[in-house]
């Protein structure tokens, strides 16, 4: 079914109509399962999480009478169901910022250059 986001919105955009919240949460589920079996360096984990993402998101947006919520997602780790009933906050510790403007080459050869000779001094 969905290897990676845009192949999971276009399955849900054709199917949606005629699956089941149930079903669409199963698909989502043997997803995540794909994703915890592979390595991160596995080729096809980009395209999984992706996909992940798009469902999670459908799912989310897809309102459900007030009592019957939906089931919570499983934890990709133990650790993240700790930080979650801790409350962690895992905001980023510092601002985001600007990337710098990349150096000229002859502008990175000096400093490279100067680098070399001050680690050659120590």
């Amino acid at each position: 079914m969905a290897t990676n986001g845009e192949s999971a919105a276009l399955w849900l955009a054709e199917n949606t109509s005629h699956l089941s919240r149930q079903r669409i949460e199963q698909v989502r589920n043997n997803v995540f399962q794909k994703l915890e079996v592979l390595n991160e360096d596995h080729p096809d984990a980009p395209g999984l999480l992706e996909a992940l993402e798009v469902l999670d998101q459908h799912l989310e947006s897809d309102a459900e009478p007030q009592n019957m919520p939906a089931p919570p997602a499983p934890p990709s780790s133990p650790s993240d169901s700790i930080s979650e009933s801790a409350g962690l906050d895992l905001s980023p510790l510092i601002p985001e910022q600007s990337e710098a403007n990349p150096l000229d080459p002859d502008e990175k050869r000096a400093r490279f250059q100067e680098l070399l000779a001050q680690s050659r001094t120590s």
